[in-house]
């Protein structure tokens, strides 16, 4: 049997909430209500519900919510409004989780989508028009006098 951790919050079922806009990070009443049913109607697989990777915490690399050891599960599907900064707990969590269990989504992948610089250079590599860009240290401004010059604005 297939074991499979969740954190899938639902939002607030709120009559004055806009429905374009649910809560962040949470999953609109409806749509939560339709996809545990279909995850409950799933056979050969046993859930682990509201093990939510914000409220964890890591010992020698295994990562537990409460008395559960998510690297003892076989999969985990999380969605969830985490802390975006770069080595912020919850991906530095869902990446040591990824080492042993297959995450979804993938936090190395989430966070490639938070990381303007990133998503631009993955974008651009699979084919795609972008925008010219550079990268450089805020420190060494001079660095992208050449490329600048190129684009005919002063450094």
């Amino acid at each position: 049997m297939l074991r499979v951790g969740t954190f899938l919050p639902p939002a607030a079922r709120d009559r004055r909430a806009v429905p374009a806009h649910p809560e962040v990070g949470k999953i609109p009443p409806d749509d939560h209500a339709l996809f545990m049913k279909l995850l409950r109607d799933l056979t050969d697989v046993e859930f682990v519900h509201d093990l939510d990777i914000r409220r964890s915490f890591v010992r020698d690399g295994a990562v537990y919510c409460g008395e559960v050891r998510l690297n003892d599960l076989d999969l985990y599907l999380w969605h969830a409004e985490v802390d975006r900064d770069p080595g912020g707990y919850a991906l530095e969590a869902l990446r040591t989780l990824a080492l042993d269990v297959p995450v979804v989504p993938d936090p190395a992948r989430f966070a490639t989508g938070l990381d303007k610089y990133r998503a631009h250079l993955r974008l651009s590599r699979a084919g795609l028009p972008v925008p010219d860009t550079i990268l450089l240290d805020r420190r060494a401004p001079e660095a992208a006098a050449p490329v600048v010059a190129q684009w005919g604005a002063p450094c």
